[in-house]
């Protein structure tokens, strides 16, 4: 009798454990089924707001972008990138004190064409191409005096 009285206890003690597990899971049930219930909410208050013809041309666009990536020619890519490093060195040894009188010497030049009177230097080239026209009959006539 004895040890009928400990099965029942043993068997009243694992259906109370039962009920006390099964109350926990139906409780986790219904938080977790509360849970999914508020993302998929959010999820479709989201994807509500989503422009489907612009997010269609973005993904048309991303395989465009990815077919001419596959169609890239690395060789060419990377004779690009050896002439960029080889720029970037020369960049790097110049000698940027020759650079800036150079610099200097173009503003200087600059400076001395804005005071340039243009109308008195039209007056000189003329004058010049003048005195070349003289010149080449003056030569002419010592060409005929002389027999050359």
């Amino acid at each position: 009798m004895e040890e009928q009285k400990t099965n029942e206890n043993q068997l009243l003690l694992l259906a109370k454990i039962q009920t006390a597990l099964l109350g926990a899971v139906l409780a986790l049930l219904l938080i977790g089924g509360i849970f999914v219930g508020v993302q998929l909410n959010r999820a479709m208050q989201i994807f509500k707001g989503v422009d489907t013809e612009q997010l269609n041309g973005l993904i048309l666009s991303l395989q465009n972008t990815a077919a001419d990536l596959e169609n890239l020619d690395m060789d060419s890519v990377a004779k690009t990138v050896e002439t960029l490093q080889s720029a970037a060195k020369n960049l790097a040894d110049v000698d940027m004190d020759a650079v800036n009188d150079g610099i200097l010497a173009l503003s200087d030049a600059a400076e001395n064409l804005q005071g340039l009177d243009i109308e008195k230097l039209n007056d000189l080239i003329t004058s010049l191409e003048k005195t070349a026209t003289q010149m080449e009959k003056t030569s002419a006539a010592f060409g005929k005096l002389f027999g050359k």
